[in-house]
């Protein structure tokens, strides 16, 4: 009974998401409810044929049985047409429709929800438990529900047949439900098991293709051969075990359909002949009806010990798209001023605040940057102001909108993000730039490309905008990488700029590149740098200086140098190879002055 209950809510929850195509659904229940009519009288033809053609001679009937074989034949044809079409089209939109909406809700997930969730899982819930949804909603509800509706048909029928053999036919079905319970529960278990392990193995794969440079350059080759081996075989056991369930399945397919009706029944129906209690055509046809009622218990069967297989599968699609989320506005046209107003944030209630009591007032037009120690919480500032967390306690403001409250599209088209490591996909580099716009156009896509100053790098490559980049941009250098995510951000066109240590791992070159990219966008963007590089800091507006959690001093750079101590000692090192102490502030400009750098 329980799992019958877990059925129908499950099925319930399906027909909540099918929506505008439960029209295509009652069209496919149409066509297989006359597929199930059809089958039921079929049978009554070979009783014609048998009795009154072969053993009585009366070959008047062979015309009749000719004509109802043909009729069933085309019409089972054109619905095996019309089926095919209504259920193409039902599990098409639908399995579409649920991958959409999974994204959504990955889109929209908080931050530490994403924590729960293994790379290889997630892929394996958008890809193939989606996928299950035709397999579960065909068997395991369609298929199902008609197959128990023909059994019982069926059933008054054999009844009405001959009551002895269908009393004898019917005392094996008990037996057949109770070895289905036990075999589906540690099918069940197994299943995961497997389930959660091919998780962890997804996972290991795609960290291992991602990150195979740092594998050859450390030599871990030897360490990351073992570690497969150890996946490898744990999953060769687990897929023995399932296996070994689908035996023990056909094993018990197979008593059925061979003991059952073929000993039990032609032997008490010979003896039913014999005695003249029964006549050949009847029992033939009895057999036809009764193979049916076995096939379609076995169908029954199939689907209770698959259900408990492949239900964990469905649920994990549910577990998501169940997910709360609170539904944000969005808006355009927003104002550029930043605030942050007593703004406090912490990964788990347990941990320290990591930003604590934070206030800064951002201006349209400013470039800031944003210094200090690493841990003090910097790039968890631009996380916050972005909305990929959202605050403990405080508010940021975006104008007078609140962060919290706007939609991902609202801040995306609002706030750009160049970071350290430019996420950029294995496609070409004019694929990869139409990410950020892709109603792009030429002329668009050449402007944007030559102010992040990588125009004539692409311009020398022997394919040009059309050159793939490879799996994470693997065939550009750092530097290329950034100009390229630069130039992606130009074509998103965003009011407010932020670059998270974007030159902190370039070369000089490149770093110059970059800097002259963000000297264009000064005053006409708001940017926000967080940098470790005094390079970077010296061409803002303002610096603020992040301790604990805390802005405990904003100032313009050369003031930040004269007034504060921690600042000077955060960039002495490379202020000692660069720069001479004693002229550090150009007194006419208040701007550091630069020695031996051309900025």
């Amino acid at each position: 009974m329980k799992r019958q209950s877990d059925r129908i809510k499950t099925v319930k929850k399906i027909f909540g998401l099918l929506g505008k195509n439960m029209v295509l659904l009652y069209r496919l229940l149409f066509f297989k409810s006359l597929d199930l009519l059809l089958g039921i009288v079929q049978p009554f033809f070979y009783y014609i044929f048998i009795n009154n053609v072969i053993v009585k001679g009366q070959t008047r009937h062979l015309p009749i049985v000719i004509a109802g074989y043909l009729s069933i034949f085309l019409l089972q044809t054109l619905l095996i047409k019309y089926t095919r079409i209504s259920y193409n089209s039902l599990f098409i939109k639908l399995k579409a429709e649920l991958r959409v909406n999974v994204l959504k809700k990955y889109i929209n997930m908080k931050a530490d929800a994403y924590t729960k969730y293994s790379t290889g899982d997630l892929a394996n819930r958008i890809n193939g438990d989606v996928e299950l949804f035709e397999t579960f909603l065909q068997k395991h509800v369609i298929d199902y529900f008609f197959s128990i509706a023909k059994i019982l048909v069926i059933s008054v029928i054999l009844f009405a047949i001959n009551r002895a053999l269908t009393i004898i036919g019917f005392i094996v079905i008990p037996f057949s439900f109770w070895l289905v319970q036990i075999i589906s529960k540690k099918a069940n278990r197994l299943s995961e098991k497997r389930r959660k392990f091919e998780g962890e193995y997804e996972s290991f794969l795609n960290n291992s293709f991602q990150n195979w440079a740092d594998i050859k350059t450390n030599n871990l080759e030897i360490c990351m051969e073992a570690e497969f081996d150890r996946y490898r075989k744990i999953l060769a056991k687990l897929i023995v075990k399932s296996q070994i369930y689908i035996a023990l399945n056909w094993l018990f397919v197979a008593f059925k359909d061979y003991f059952v009706t073929r000993m039990n029944l032609y032997f008490v129906g010979g003896l039913l002949i014999i005695r003249k209690k029964l006549t050949v055509g009847i029992l033939l046809t009895y057999m036809d009806y009764f193979i049916q009622l076995v096939d379609n218990i076995t169908s029954v069967v199939n689907s209770i010990l698959d259900f408990s297989a492949q239900r964990p599968n469905i649920e994990r699609v549910f577990e998501i798209l169940e997910l709360e989320y609170n539904v944000k506005t969005r808006a355009a046209n927003l104002e550029d001023k930043i605030t942050f107003s007593d703004v406090k944030f912490r990964y788990n209630d347990n941990q320290e605040f990591i930003i604590n009591s934070l206030n800064v007032t951002i201006y349209p037009g400013e470039h800031i940057a944003i210094v200090g120690r690493s841990g003090c919480g910097k790039t968890t500032l631009a996380n916050l102001l972005t909305g990929v967390y959202e605050p403990c306690g405080g508010e940021i403001l975006i104008g007078n909108r609140r962060v919290s409250e706007l939609s991902h599209e609202s801040i995306s088209s609002k706030i750009g993000i160049v970071s350290q490591f430019s996420q950029m996909l294995n496609l070409s580099i004019r694929e990869n730039l139409l990410l950020a716009n892709r109603h792009a156009g030429e002329e668009e896509i050449r402007n944007a490309c030559e102010k992040a100053n990588i125009l004539s790098f692409i311009e020398n490559l022997p394919d040009k905008f059309e050159t793939n980049i490879g799996e994470r941009g693997v065939k550009l250098s750092g530097g290329q990488r950034q100009r390229l995510s630069i130039a992606r951000l130009l074509l998103q066109n965003p009011d407010i700029i932020i670059f998270d240590e974007s030159t902190s791992s370039l070369d000089s070159h490149s770093e110059n590149e970059i800097l002259k990219t963000i000297r264009l966008l000064s005053g006409s963007k708001t940017i926000i740098t967080i940098a470790h590089r005094l390079s970077t800091v010296l061409i803002s507006d303002r610096v603020a200086l992040m301790e604990d959690g805390k802005i405990v001093a904003i100032e313009s750079p050369s003031n930040m140098f004269i007034e504060n101590g921690k600042f000077y000692v955060l960039f002495e090192h490379q202020l000692s190879n660069v720069y001479n102490k004693d002229s550090i502030v150009n007194q006419n400009t208040k701007r550091p002055a630069m020695v031996g750098l051309d900025l």
